[in-house]
């Protein structure tokens, strides 16, 4: 049973991948970047190298610097290659060294991880984080595991959804300081 549903996952994130290498310039043609004035402000709080999870077309990269992106779709981090460092990674795995990032920048990345799956992403994250390192990360509230939204602009991706108490409890487990 536990190897199909690993299976299971897997598949999960390799269609997300899948959409995202599919069509990247498209899905940049139709999107517009966020939070940029929080990305500023992140930078200003921050010494040394911000990673930032999930970087898509690398819109928070030339903010965020000195940054590294990282994303898991080859097609995106080509795109994102024009504004900066990108590595192809999972969340899972990041090829960091322990305690070499000084801050997280994850905008709606977690949430193309299985809710099962999110607890070992911040494991890693901890692990590579410095000692009071800040980040900002963004999921989708809800309650909802893993799924394919039918109204879904860019189909093909899988979402998951978090109860607020329940991401609080995921990170503080993790050793991070929620703040609000």
């Amino acid at each position: 049973m536990a190897d199909s549903v690993s299976m299971s996952l897997g598949q999960h994130r390799e269609r997300t991948r899948a959409a995202y290498d599919a069509d990247a310039a498209g899905w940049k043609a139709h999107s517009t970047p966020r939070q940029l004035e929080l990305a500023k402000k992140l930078r200003a709080q921050v010494e040394g190298i911000i990673i930032d999870l999930g970087c898509g077309p690398g819109w928070h990269l030339r903010l965020l610097e000195p940054a590294v992106g990282v994303d898991l779709s080859i097609q995106m981090g080509q795109l994102a290659n024009a504004h900066g460092a990108v590595t192809q990674a999972d969340l899972s795995r990041l090829p960091f060294a322990r305690e070499s990032i000084g801050g997280v920048w994850a905008a709606r990345s977690l949430v193309h991880l299985p809710r099962t799956e999110v607890p070992m992403a911040l494991a890693e994250l901890h692990r590579v984080m410095r000692t009071g390192a800040t980040g900002y990360l963004w999921v989708f509230e809800g309650d909802d595991e893993a799924r394919h939204c039918g109204d879904d602009s860019f189909p093909g991706r899988t979402f998951s959804y978090w109860p607020r108490e329940m991401l609080r409890q995921t990170l503080e487990g993790a050793g991070f300081d929620v703040g609000e």
